[in-house]
């Protein structure tokens, strides 16, 4: 991929970014007092995974060698990846897949089989705070490593939760 595309995509990436941090920010200290029906549910959680799959993009092609991240914005993703590891279990509220919302791609097993999906959970969440603490760092080694590790996280839980 060109780099000013892959600059490009960053740039958007960057934008969905800011806005669904924003809503998240605003929404987190709410979230006792904050109910989202269906569609709304789904749409956050739509935005979230488009810019996780965005990040993914980006960092993987760091790790190829095909564009350089300033060490700002690496730490930036990996805040928010943080973030996205903690906020993740709440994107899946009870009646929010695909037998409740045909727009969804969550499929049933997500809530039949809850504790083999917080298992996944639980390696995503690990996974993007182990590339928080390497983008802080800022060292390229440990950062390619995480990288790979959120892409497997991501990987195991979409083969087995994600209707294609």
């Amino acid at each position: 991929m060109p780099e000013t595309r892959i600059r490009t995509r960053l740039t958007r990436g960057a934008a969905l970014v800011a806005s669904v941090l924003g809503l998240v920010a605003i929404a987190a200290p709410a979230s006792a007092d904050l109910t989202l029906n269906n569609d709304q549910v789904l749409a956050v959680r739509q935005a979230v995974m488009r810019t996780n799959s965005a990040f993914n993009g980006l960092v993987g092609a760091q790790a190829k060698g095909q564009i350089t991240i300033p060490p700002d914005q690496l730490k930036a993703i990996g805040e928010a990846w943080l973030r996205y590891g903690k906020l993740a279990p709440a994107l899946f509220p009870a009646g929010s897949g695909m037998d409740k919302n045909p727009k969804s791609k969550a499929k049933p097993e997500i809530w039949s089989d809850a504790a083999g999906f917080k298992t996944k959970l639980d390696a995503y969440a690990k996974a993007t705070s182990d590339f928080q603490a390497a983008a802080s760092k800022g060292d390229a080694g440990p950062v390619k490593t995480a990288t790979e590790e959120v892409g497997k996280a991501c990987q195991g839980c979409h083969e087995t939760y994600r209707a294609r």
